[in-house]
């Protein structure tokens, strides 16, 4: 029984790590709709400008109706992916105030964070840096496989769940040749009785009937060994060794499906860290294009088609640029659950001692 509550606790633990992430990743989420909401709009102002632009250069003669007509056409399909955008916000709002056990539509305002994406990453802790080098990285990757292995609650599971069925298969083992002893002692004694009185009054006890007078008692020893069980006592014996060779196999097969989820996050998280600088330089680009761009339609030098493809292109690097830090702290987040280790759930000693613990790994190595 104290094997099983062992895993009742491992359980515990487990669902503590689950709702953990998935509160942390609902958070991000919103944060993430509320940019694309953001950069939707930042578009849609950008078409309108465009629009005045192309009514500008129609008066002129730079252009014909055909361009303020292809612009209010914009306009209309940015306003539409506006609204998507808006009501994405609301969904992953309404996920938030699910796992906050918050009405679903009560209003989420989430702290704004006016940092930039150097400072995001550094939030995320000193184990950042070791993504920036590939001969570190693998080290940090079989750091914390090392560490999802002992700290898994999944695995902490199965371990007690082994331990309570060695007991179980010493048990059966035993019963070839121990009996079974049972002690069992009783006393009785009637300490007062009583009968109603007349008219209300109060009772009064029966002489003789004291603790002196007469007690009883009993004492059984029974020991009992069944010398033949129709081959029971065998069958339980290797019922036993089956169900722990089951568990141990069991658990076998989990360590290696752990592992293989640290690792796989991991190189998740790695390759979403080394998109932020290169998503960062394709939005910057982007940018840089659209300026030059519309410098040159505004002219007359290029066409409606020229500066809808690079409005466009600037949109998706900006979305790409804008969700890399946020797709990076999913991954992270992820990883960190498939460890078993949130360092939101850590004290500064602990984070401390795993870093200490991280340090001498790599050096080691």
């Amino acid at each position: 029984q104290k094997e099983l509550q062992q895993l009742v606790e491992a359980e515990r633990a487990q669902l503590r790590l689950d709702i953990a992430e998935a509160a942390a990743k609902a958070y991000v989420l919103v944060l993430q709709a509320k940019t694309n909401e953001r950069v939707e709009r930042e578009n849609l102002h950008r078409t309108r400008s465009n629009l005045e632009l192309a009514r500008v250069r129609e008066a002129v003669g730079y252009s014909g109706r055909a361009d303020v007509y292809r612009w209010e056409s914009e306009i209309a399909t940015n306003r539409s992916r506006l609204i998507t955008a808006n009501s994405q916000r609301n969904v992953t709002e309404i996920q938030l105030n699910r796992l906050l056990h918050q009405p679903a539509e009560k209003p989420f305002v989430p702290s704004e964070i006016e940092l930039s994406n150097d400072e995001l990453l550094q939030r995320q802790g000193p184990m950042i840096r070791y993504l920036e080098s590939q001969g570190l990285f693998r080290k940090l990757r079989n750091f914390l496989a090392q560490e999802g292995l002992l700290h898994a609650p999944e695995l902490q599971q199965l371990e007690a769940f082994i331990r309570a069925q060695k007991y179980l298969l010493a048990n059966a083992k035993r019963a070839f040749w121990t009996p079974t002893v049972a002690l069992q002692a009783d006393i009785e004694n009637t300490f007062w009785k009583s009968d109603a009185g007349q008219n209300g009054a109060n009772p009064l006890p029966i002489p003789g009937l004291t603790t002196a007078d007469d007690p009883s008692w009993t004492v059984a020893l029974n020991l009992r060994f069944p010398l033949f069980t129709s081959g029971a006592k065998t069958a339980d014996k290797k019922q036993a060794e089956a169900e722990l060779a089951q568990l141990e196999l069991q658990r076998q097969a989990t360590a290696e499906k752990i592992e293989q989820r640290i690792r796989t996050a991991l190189h998740r998280a790695g390759a979403s860290f080394a998109a932020i600088r290169l998503s960062e330089d394709a939005a910057r680009a982007a940018t840089q294009n659209l300026e030059l761009v519309v410098d040159a339609y505004s002219r007359g030098v290029l066409s409606i088609i020229d500066l809808i493809d690079a409005q466009n292109a600037a949109l998706v690097a900006e979305q790409a640029s804008a969700n890399a830090v946020y797709t990076f702290i999913i991954d992270f987040v992820e990883a960190q659950r498939a460890v078993g280790l949130f360092r939101y759930f850590m004290n500064e000693q602990e984070r401390a001692q795993i870093l200490l613990r991280l340090e001498a790994f790599v050096d080691d190595q």
